[in-house]
């Protein structure tokens, strides 16, 4: 893969991640009707990092090879 195309990929990446995250964020305020704050923003943050780094690393690492 190229650099501009590694570049490109990690911009990508970053995006869907921070889309993600922001759906889990409106979602959980949707559902409650309160916004998250303190250990439940920290718990949906760490929570979505680590589903996100398994979707990519076991989908679309391992998946194209």
């Amino acid at each position: 893969m190229s650099a501009t195309t590694q570049i490109f990929t990690q911009i990508v990446y970053r995006i869907v991640f921070l889309i993600g995250l922001a759906a889990l964020i409106i979602g959980y305020g949707v559902l409650t009707d309160s916004e998250p704050g303190g250990l439940t923003l920290t718990l949906m943050i760490v929570g979505w990092y680590m589903a996100f780094q398994a979707i990519v690393n076991f989908i679309f690492v391992e998946g194209s090879r």
